[in-house]
């Protein structure tokens, strides 16, 4: 049931260094020196991440004696089912200073980390005898914060750009009845349910008939342009009825009023990047929400309905 799979651990969650990332950390690659030593550097200390579009900062405080110099290996902890391998880096600086390093991520993975002091770079010097405690975060999403208006038609708004190129530029025409008033909220309703049905597609925006060409014109998208009033178009972004999406969980709002809001509120998080609203009765007395710093597969389940923002 959904109460069990959105408390999913950080283990089901798959992460892997951006190339950039990868090849700046084994350029300076050191493996830790296990030798005997008489005076080790104490375990780095009060390590804490800040998250950054499209990067995780790390930041520490030195043990090593003031005045030494000192190196840092940090483990980024890769989780793949099957591949529990890790990436050592080193970072050098001046003893008895706090250390800040900033790595280049992937949005919509997990990464874990921590540390060890030595007392000189390289294979040799006296090496911590622990890790640090493990920390792990994710990055911040490269599209902006969210339209803020996700559930409803937005009418006279236009999403320009992001067009998914798997269709001739993520565009597809719905025909129009000659003679005929089209209504546009159902040609609305039609484009939402091609974005619901295609999986990169984020967003959608509906030009209306007479505008590019005499019939409506359907554009989807793979992430949430900024919006733009006009009122050549309708758009709005992906809602998927009597689904849920387990596990990923950043933050839980209970109670929540209805799914508009849970879907709101993930808007507003610039953290997250899909929810799911649970109806009352089918996890607790009252509505969840829960927003999610990634994307989970899609459960069919007429206890939820979920949606992706970013």
């Amino acid at each position: 049931m959904t109460g069990s799979n959105h408390r999913a651990g950080w283990r089901h969650r798959v992460s892997a260094i951006g190339a950039a990332a990868f090849g700046a950390l084994m350029a300076g690659a050191i493996s830790p020196a296990f030798g005997a030593c008489s005076d080790r550097p104490g375990t780095p200390t009060d390590v804490k991440t800040e998250a950054g579009v499209g990067t995780i900062t790390l930041s520490w405080h030195d043990t090593t004696h003031r005045g030494e110099g000192s190196c840092h290996d940090i483990e980024i902890l890769r989780t793949i089912p099957g591949d529990d391998r890790s990436v050592t880096g080193g970072v050098c600086l001046r003893g008895a200073t706090d250390g800040r390093h900033t790595i280049n991520v992937a949005f919509g993975q997990e990464y874990c980390f921590r540390i060890k002091a030595r007392t000189r770079a390289g294979t040799q010097g006296c090496v911590s005898a622990q890790w640090s405690n493990k920390i792990c975060d994710s990055a911040l999403p490269p599209s902006g914060p969210g339209v803020g208006r996700v559930s409803d038609l937005m009418r006279g708004v236009d999403l320009p750009g992001s067009d998914i190129p798997e269709r001739p530029d993520g565009r597809v025409p719905l025909p129009v009845d000659a003679g005929t008033t089209p209504n546009i909220d159902k040609l609305a309703e039609d484009c939402r349910g091609l974005c619901n049905q295609q999986g990169r597609c984020v967003a959608w925006t509906l030009v209306k008939p007479g505008v590019q060409e005499p019939n409506a014109v359907c554009w989807l998208k793979h992430q949430i342009p900024a919006p733009v009033e006009s009122a050549c178009c309708t758009s709005g972004t992906k809602v998927v009825a009597n689904t849920d999406m387990p596990g990923m969980d950043i933050r839980r709002i209970a109670p929540s009023l209805n799914a508009e809001d849970c879907e709101k509120s993930c808007a507003r998080n610039r953290r997250c990047a899909t929810w799911t609203f649970v109806k009352p009765g089918a996890l607790e007395q009252s509505a969840v929400c829960f927003l999610k710093g990634a994307l989970s597969r899609p459960v069919a389940n007429n206890c939820c309905t979920s949606g992706r923002v970013r």
